[in-house]
């Protein structure tokens, strides 16, 4: 009788202790899965993130090109004969502005990448950058599409043409692979080696 609740205690024991056991690994899953499920989601908004740079730097010179022809409109650089044809032109660019604007659905990407950056990224200099960018868009975008030039040059009276605002792309770019923590942070802009090579197989050079 005393080897029963012996035998029966010892088993009683080791059912309790492998129901902790199990227990625990499921908590320390639970808290794995949950961390690395939020890992994944903040990693799939910085690539969301990237996408959105790379559409909108890839249409910045067409709000260039425009915020340019009216700044020498504004300015009277031209020789009055040609000052109709210049408005005539500068007509075409915001219409062909406006289509582009449409078709990338410019405001829509402007406000999800703002609050992207706000509910993804810490409070550091390249949140701070990405909100620079918003700005420097959105306010581009106005001066050029709604023509309030006079509204937004309190903010940008300039704006960088699009070789000298590339670097900075590039470089916000970079950091934001940095912070996916993937272990890469090459330049997405850097010159590809392969392409030599392959002009070299494909006869092009």
């Amino acid at each position: 009788m005393k080897e029963f609740f012996q035998t029966f205690t010892l088993n009683e024991g080791l059912t309790i202790t492998i129901a902790i056991l199990a227990l625990a690994i499921s908590v320390i899953s639970y808290f794995n899965t949950s961390n690395r499920d939020k890992r994944q989601l903040r990693i799939g908004r910085i690539e969301e993130i990237i996408e959105i740079i790379h559409v909108l730097i890839g249409n910045y010179r067409y709000f260039d090109d425009t915020f340019f022809l009216q700044e020498k409109i504004r300015k009277g650089i031209e020789i009055e004969s040609k000052k109709i044809e210049l408005i005539n032109l500068e007509k075409r660019q915001v219409d062909l502005l406006q289509n582009i604007s449409n078709e990338i659905n410019l405001q829509e990407k402007l406000i999800r990448m703002t609050v992207i950056v706000n509910a993804y990224l810490p409070e550091n200099k390249l949140r701070n950058k990405l909100r620079t960018l918003v700005t420097l868009y959105t306010s581009l975008a106005e001066a050029t599409l709604n023509r309030k030039y006079d509204d937004t040059k309190v903010i940008f009276s300039v704006y960088p043409r699009p070789w000298i605002i590339l670097p900075f792309i590039e470089e916000i770019q970079t950091e934001l692979i940095k912070e996916m923590k993937l272990g890469y942070d090459n330049n997405i802009y850097g010159e590809n080696p392969f392409d030599e090579e392959f002009k070299k197989k494909m006869n092009l050079l």
